[in-house]
């Protein structure tokens, strides 16, 4: 029995799995911000208090605080400094909460140190009494920066140790000591604030591990989230003992269960799905490497990272391919379905969101297939592109006839017909039908004949690409090519001014990569 085969068994039977608990790279990122954040606001507090002193003193007759202002504002002064370098190299990379567990404890000493020195300035006395500004600094540090208890220990207790010695040291400089329970008065409420810290880090950083646990997918770690949507999350993971990248795709178990009435029954068609797409070999499927069942219930499975885009971003940032290279992408996607067919596989959703172009190896341009019919998304009408629970399997905008009017059989052709409306996004940038809402764009799927692509786009289309579109968009399916290895010939037999090749590959993404790690996402088109 393989490990994601155990791990099905087990929630089926209810039992518990092995999980990490180091934290994940986006949970050290917020540590490391957390602790600009505490760097920030301590120092802006210092900075601020020593204005309002000196302000109440110059124009209100304050007293002068302890030691005078020039000692004051020289500790406001140092930890400006100090917080700004930490916080600068925190920002650059060069220092990590988990790489430097120490960096915490220093920063929560040096803050304790501040605040002390600064009370005990002038010596013990009349700044004793009453509770001292570090006790908030030790109650608040562990919520905005928290660790594992051992280290949240330790930092409190050096704060705690800190504050005794400065006030060891300011008796020790003083003629007149007040009373030995003034001094408790003051110093016992730090060994509280030290005592509710270590707590408050220990609960807040259990929290962040049981994130981590549940993060932990077979041999997978996830690291950072790529992509959300209706049925679940992707996210970028690592294996714990290879280097190799993956991307895990969690989906929800709830939801895909509707399908099928019940979560065993879904349990036993994802296993089975999952396995027969792992057997593709075509270079043109994505390569899935595991797939399991988290304690959850969520079902995931682990496959390759791709470098690149989707067809459907290709075109909406860039526009329109020119027609020798559509037929270059369309026959890598022909050539992934020929075998899935050949399997008995029907992929149910090809769409250029599931067509992924970029590079393999030294290869650009190179396309893989995803999501052989593991998924089947909900339907939301506002963007138009899931699929509604228990009624068709596919996306609107992409979805054949035969599967709208509810044939009952529904054949390697349904993707054929996909490939068409795809073929159509990639020469005009539009889909073939548009419509207001889900229902009246799948009525069009159904019963209207659609405009010949070279109508909609002012980019030269030879005829027989035309021609081989406008087939793939037959209402029937028997008017349609009869496989995947059909269309393929058919697009070799175009006759093209020119082929599109490794060197223009290569050109284009060598001209357009600045432009791929553009922030903004493009917005989807409602077709």
């Amino acid at each position: 029995m393989t490990g994601a085969e155990m791990a099905i068994a087990a929630v089926r039977r209810g039992a518990p799995g092995t999980t990490s608990a180091t934290l994940p790279a986006d949970l050290v990122a917020a540590g490391n911000r957390r602790l600009v954040l505490a760097l920030a606001l301590y120092a802006a507090g210092a900075t601020l208090s020593q204005i309002v002193h000196t302000l109440a003193h110059l124009y209100l007759g304050a007293p002068r605080p302890p030691g005078g202002f020039a000692v004051q504002w020289g500790i406001a002064a140092a930890v400006a400094v100090f917080a700004a370098v930490v916080a600068r190299l925190l920002r650059r990379g060069s220092w990590s909460v988990d790489r430097h567990a120490a960096l915490p404890v220093v920063v929560q000493a040096v803050g304790t140190a501040a605040i002390v020195g600064a009370e005990l300035a002038g010596g013990v006395g009349e700044h004793t009494t009453g509770l001292s500004r570090a006790v908030v600094w030790l109650v608040v540090f562990p919520v905005l920066v928290p660790r594992s208890t051992r280290a949240a220990a330790v930092g409190s207790g050096i704060s705690l140790l800190v504050a005794a010695s400065a006030l060891a040291v300011a008796a020790a400089l003083t003629p007149r000591l007040p009373p030995a329970g003034e001094l408790f008065l003051w110093l016992a409420p730090f060994v509280v604030a030290a005592t509710l810290g270590v707590a408050v880090s220990r609960v807040v950083h259990g929290l962040g591990r049981e994130v981590a646990r549940a993060r932990q997918m077979g041999s997978y770690r996830l690291l950072s989230r790529i992509g959300a949507g209706g049925m679940g999350e992707v996210w970028r993971a690592e294996h714990r003992l290879l280097a190799r990248p993956a991307a895990v795709k969690l989906v929800h178990a709830d939801r895909y269960a509707r399908r099928d009435g019940d979560l065993d029954l879904a349990l036993r068609r994802f296993e089975r799905e999952a396995k027969a797409t792992a057997s593709l070999r075509s270079p043109h499927t994505v390569a899935l490497f595991d797939f399991g069942v988290t304690e959850e219930g969520s079902l995931y499975y682990a496959m390759e990272l791709l470098e690149g885009m989707d067809a459907e971003t290709l075109v909406e940032r860039f526009g329109p391919v020119d027609a020798a290279r559509a037929v270059h992408l369309l026959r890598q996607v022909c050539s992934s379905l020929a075998e899935a067919h050949a399997a008995g596989l029907v992929h149910r959703d090809i769409k250029p969101a599931n067509i992924h172009v970029g590079r393999a190896g030294v290869e650009h341009d190179f396309v893989k297939v995803l999501d052989f019919g593991l998924v089947r998304p909900a339907l939301d009408s506002g963007e138009m592109r899931l699929t509604a629970d228990g009624t068709m399997s596919g996306t609107p905008a992409y979805m054949a006839p035969e599967v709208i009017t509810g044939r009952a059989e529904v054949d390697a052709r349904a993707d054929l017909y996909a490939v068409g409306c795809v073929a159509y996004w990639l020469l005009t940038g539009q889909c073939v039908f548009e419509g207001r809402d889900a229902m009246a764009v799948v009525i069009q799927h159904a019963t209207a004949q659609p405009v010949p692509p070279s109508l909609r786009t002012e980019l030269p289309i030879p005829a027989e690409l035309e021609s081989l579109v406008m087939s793939l968009l037959a209402k029937e399916p028997d008017a349609r090519p009869a496989s995947a290895m059909d269309v393929v010939a058919r697009l070799d037999a175009i006759h093209l001014s020119s082929r599109w090749d490794a060197a223009d590959a290569a050109a284009w993404w060598q001209s357009h990569r600045a432009l791929d790690a553009r922030p903004d996402a493009p917005a989807h088109r409602s077709c």
